[in-house]
């Protein structure tokens, strides 16, 4: 992997993001540290609801400016439903991951963390 570091050092790490959500407002699940990107490589999104169905958008606040990217609008899960994402995508300092549910979701991802620190 290319390495942006003017140093020559760097790290690749993987490692997991988890989120327990309740209700419907839009929640932070990742957040990138300073000198780091991350590659999400999976996301797991499971319905606790009893509706019939639920749904849920993904966005990206870039630089966590405020701004949002949706990379995943509307989508639709059943009863107790389980939506999972292997799309690899990058995250870089400052982005944050949101998540906005129409019910109890959790959330469960898989990336890889690289430290240019």
């Amino acid at each position: 992997m290319a390495n942006p570091s003017t140093t020559g050092t760097g790290t690749e790490v993987p490692r997991r993001f988890y989120y327990d959500a309740t209700g419907s407002s839009v929640r932070s699940i990742l957040t990138v540290a300073a000198n780091h990107i991350y590659l999400v490589k999976t996301i797991i999104i499971h319905d606790r609801s009893d509706v019939a169905t639920s749904a849920f958008d993904l966005e990206i606040d870039y630089d966590g400016g405020g701004t949002a990217i949706k990379i995943i609008n509307d989508q639709t899960i059943g009863t107790k439903g389980t939506f999972v994402s292997n799309d690899v995508f990058a995250l870089t300092a400052g982005d944050i991951l949101k998540l906005t549910a129409s019910h109890d979701t959790d959330v469960l991802g898989f990336y890889i963390d690289q430290d240019w620190s």
